[in-house]
């Protein structure tokens, strides 16, 4: 799967380079380019990788929350109104359901996982039966 992202994002940083520098390297180099650093980044200090990580996480999380803020502030055709939650201005109820009975439903999955023994945190061990000493 991290091949798939890797030639996704050669292909998209080829696009952007042909469009704003005219240079066409193509996409397979420039996959070979991020793999070779992605490649780098993983065999680095486990703290250079996770403050790298760390970064990146925070410019998506930057760019998501400027996004959502321009589309707050330009607004819609008739300015922001509160028209998409009024369950009135729906035909009909069905999806407001649907959201509520898959919700439960995953709801109630997570918590017959938790219930088991295996995900007990209050479970003693034997220490008889304890594999870690063996």
């Amino acid at each position: 799967m991290a091949c798939v992202v890797l030639i996704i994002a050669a292909d998209f940083l080829s696009t952007v380079l042909v469009a704003n520098t005219s240079v066409h390297l193509g996409w397979f180099p420039l996959f070979c380019i991020l793999l070779a650093l992605v490649l780098l980044i993983a065999l680095a200090d486990i703290r250079i990788s996770t403050r790298i990580q760390l970064v990146f996480a925070a410019i998506g999380v930057l760019a998501i929350v400027a996004l959502s803020l321009a589309i707050v502030a330009k607004g819609g055709a008739n300015g922001l109104t509160w028209r998409p939650f009024d369950p009135g201005v729906s035909p009909s109820g069905h999806g407001l359901a649907l959201a509520v009975i898959l919700a439960l439903r995953h709801e109630g999955a997570a918590r017959h996982q938790i219930g088991t023994p295996e995900f007990s945190g209050h479970q003693k061990i034997p220490p008889w039966e304890d594999r870690r000493r063996s």
